[in-house]
């Protein structure tokens, strides 16, 4: 009976025991699920530890993305803009910064072999190189300081301070060294953890689910077991204490040697600023210079700091936002968040350096020890169309476009000269047909392929997705309005030409040289005021250039154009607009109708009758006074019938 009793208490004491381990477990591992961040951590840091020739770029970005923003729409990964190639980002990608001495004097004695060759393999690769150049000024770096009086000593004891707090990390690796040996007997060898294999080999506690999570007691049992070969799994793969283990010993050794790298002594008093200026100098030559803190209206020789401490923080213009401007000069679709060409102020470290040194300030002037936290976030920004093809492009679609009418150029040009190349146009006027009659019928004939032309344009536009938001009236007109103006503009490269092959071979590279005035506009348009674009706009490509450009914009903000916004500007205090653009193209058509009917009349070509140059000063020429005409006729000119006569010949000889 006796016997009988005591088994059964020790029947109970054995459920209650394994119960309470059962919670134990669950409580622990519902609290290690609730560290997403640090799960998320973990994997993000085996991925890179772990990085081989296979990982693309955009896979580490994404893991650096994520590491330093928590979202992996990461830096880099979108396509550049032209604000990115204007503040000389890309000599940082290809080495344009670096110097002779970068590459060939890396290595530095005053660190440990493992930091020079890490250092070389951060240097070998364009995508990391940018990375450490980044970091580096950050790890081992100077922070230097004036003036060097007694209260700001105080301050900058306080900075100091906080750097110094982070050597326990450089000390971790010693740590670890002394109590991962006896963590790993404990797992492997101590009574109380064969016990409790033990108490979790019964099968009949496996599908028990730990409380609010979904382990079970089997994968418990597969973590802490001895022989994880024991345990059949779907993939084969068991993760038991023992991967933990070598994962956190090389963690921490990782860590610590990389903590070996980084230069905790970072501040160094200087007299004035203008030295401070001088020894920064110096110091960024070697990539070793983070930021110069300057403290001003203090007193040489004060011990006490003013009610009112100011100080400016001064960095190297690649590590922080350019203060020249006060916007991109390229306006881009969606908010400044690209890690690493937008926060520059956080990690070029002038955030973390103004956060440090304001704490330092608010425990001296206080005398209190406690830490003010501090929560940074972006303004919001509204709804925006993040249409990457539409984004590259923007800025190819005036080229295109341009690129679209130079066929029908040539062919124009090529036509108008022949006639004329052919004697063909004297032989009409002689017949009695009016020169404007001639020159309308020349219009008309070249609107209506152009217009069958823009026509398939815009459906190729709307099809395809460029302009999906704008209206396909607005655009149809536009492209009408340049058709115009380019026949006008064919009309009058053709009065520079004799002959017909090579009006056409030229007439085309004419037509695309006069679009390149727009590249340089677009290429200096900070500095292209209102005034040089209307000046630039009188060459009728250019004008098309800035419409579309505007179209794009518009496409780009995810509402096209529209009648309603015709005569709107998508940029901000910007006078220009499509509507500017389409006037100043119907300007162009007027000039260069003037222009063509000018020459044409004055060199007429060779079988021509050329007027003075003076002509349009002339009462004949209105009011067609004649019989005064043959008068003032030069000995070299020929009248009609002496054209008509030699024709007549020339016809007759063939």
């Amino acid at each position: 009976m006796k016997r009988e009793i005591f088994f059964n208490s020790s029947l109970r004491d054995l459920s209650e025991t394994v119960e309470a381990l059962r919670d134990s477990l669950g409580k622990l591992v519902k609290e290690l699920l609730s560290m997403k961040s640090w799960s998320d951590m973990r994997q993000e840091v085996m991925f890179l530890t772990n990085v081989n020739a296979s990982n693309s770029s955009t896979q580490i970005y994404q893991a650096v993305s994520r590491i330093v923003c928590g979202h992996p729409e990461g830096g880099g990964l979108k396509i550049k803009s032209l604000n990115w190639y204007e503040d000389n980002n890309y000599k940082a990608l290809f080495g344009g910064n670096s110097t002779e001495d970068d590459v060939t004097n890396f290595y530095d004695n005053s660190t440990t072999p493992y930091c020079n060759e890490l250092m070389k393999n951060l240097e070998s690769s364009p995508l990391s190189r940018i990375i450490w150049r980044a970091l580096k000024p950050l790890l081992i770096g100077k922070v230097l300081y004036t003036p060097d009086t007694p209260a700001i000593r105080k301050i900058m004891a306080e900075v100091n301070r906080t750097f110094q707090e982070l050597g326990v990390f450089r000390d971790l690796g010693g740590m670890w060294e002394e109590i991962s040996p006896k963590i790993w007997t404990f797992m492997e060898s101590s009574q109380e953890m064969d016990l409790i294999r033990t108490l979790l080999k019964s099968k009949a506690l496996w599908d028990l689910h730990l409380p609010a999570s979904n382990w079970t007691v089997e994968d418990v049992a597969r973590f802490l077991s001895k022989h994880p070969e024991e345990f059949e799994t779907d993939n084969g793969m068991v993760y038991t204490w023992v991967d933990a283990f070598n994962e956190t010993d090389r963690a921490i050794q990782t860590i610590s040697r990389f903590m070996e790298c980084v230069n905790l002594d970072k501040l160094e008093p200087v007299a004035t600023e203008v030295r401070l200026i001088n020894k920064s100098l110096e110091l960024l030559d070697e990539r070793r210079f983070w930021a110069g803190v300057v403290f001003t209206e203090i007193a040489a020789n004060s011990t006490e700091l003013p009610q009112h401490v100011k100080y400016k923080i001064r960095m190297d213009i690649d590590n922080v936002e350019r203060t020249n401007k006060i916007k991109d000069g390229y306006w881009d679709p969606g908010p400044r968040a690209d890690p690493f060409e937008d926060m520059r102020y956080v990690w070029g470290g002038f955030t973390y350096l103004q956060d440090v040194v304001e704490q330092a300030i608010i425990r001296v002037q206080t005398g209190t020890e406690k830490k003010t936290g501090v929560y940074v976030q972006q303004m919001p920004y509204p709804c925006y169309v993040d249409d990457i093809f539409l984004r590259v492009m923007s800025r190819s679609m005036p080229l295109f476009m341009t690129l679209a009418w130079i066929y029908s150029v040539a062919v124009i040009i090529k036509g108008i000269v022949y006639e004329k190349e052919a004697r063909l146009k004297e032989t009409m006027r002689i017949m009695g047909l009016d020169n404007g009659i001639l020159w309308l019928s020349w219009f008309i004939s070249s609107l209506i392929p152009l217009l069958m032309s823009a026509g398939l344009l815009v459906l190729i536009l709307k099809m395809g997705n460029l302009l999906p938001y704008s209206d396909p009236s607005v655009v149809f007109v536009f492209l009408s309005i340049f058709g115009i103006v380019t026949i006008l503009q064919c009309f009058l490269i053709s009065t520079v030409f004799s002959r017909a092959n090579l009006a056409a071979a030229c007439g085309g590279i004419v037509y695309f040289t006069l679009y390149l005035p727009y590249v340089l506009c677009v290429a200096w348009q900070d500095y292209v005021s209102f005034s040089l674009k209307i000046f630039a706009s009188l060459l009728s490509p250019v004008a098309f250039g800035f419409g579309c450009e505007y179209f794009a914009l518009f496409e780009e903000q995810g509402v096209g154009v529209q009648w309603d916004n015709f005569f709107e500007s998508p940029l901000e205090e910007d006078g220009f607009s499509i509507t500017t653009s389409a006037v100043m193209m119907l300007f162009d058509t007027f000039l260069y109708g003037v222009m063509t009917w000018y020459i044409e009349s004055v060199f007429p070509g060779q079988y021509g009758i050329p007027r003075p140059w003076y002509f349009p000063f002339t009462k004949s020429y209105w009011f067609g006074e004649e019989s005064q005409d043959r008068q003032h006729l030069h000995p070299d000119q020929k009248g009609p019938s002496e054209v008509w006569d030699q024709v007549f010949r020339e016809t007759r000889d063939t």
